[in-house]
């Protein structure tokens, strides 16, 4: 019978191996980043709730208005207001009607910084409304920092 002798480990192959290992615990830590649970967020049943219901127009309307709503909360606190750039309703934005009247609104926007280059943030903003058009802020959470 016979064996084979196993190569040496070179020093590539060593650091190969390291490179996975920081790889692996990068993606873990970002996973669980993103799972972590932010004051004012929708717990998950209620997410499941939400995708099962069925919309009324009404609603359909009332969620877009709480993204608009959202819109200009994150103007009002960006100071380059002008310059920002958000997902039209439907594409990329979530809205999750909480309780009674109050809205989470997740998505994203762009920023140009002074040197031209886009700055993507996510937010989540939590929105009330008062009145059909008339809508009050309750909390801003941008790049998972709460802001407002």
């Amino acid at each position: 019978m016979i064996k084979f002798k196993k190569p040496p480990e070179t020093t590539f192959t060593k650091y190969m191996k390291i490179g996975a290992i920081i790889v692996a615990l990068i993606v873990i830590i970002l996973e669980v980043r993103s799972c972590r649970q932010q004051p004012g967020t929708i717990t998950p049943e209620t997410e499941e709730q939400q995708k099962r219901e069925i919309l009324t127009p009404e609603e359909t309307f009332a969620r877009e208005r709480a993204f608009y709503a959202s819109k200009k909360y994150v103007q009002e606190v960006l100071q380059e207001a002008d310059s920002l750039t958000f997902p039209s309703y439907g594409e990329e934005v979530k809205v999750i009607h909480s309780n009674n009247k109050i809205y989470l609104v997740k998505t994203w926007v762009d920023e140009m910084d002074s040197t031209g280059v886009n700055i993507r943030h996510t937010y989540e903003a939590e929105v009330e409304r008062i009145e059909e058009r008339n809508w009050k802020y309750h909390s801003l959470i941008m790049d998972g920092k709460k802001v407002k």
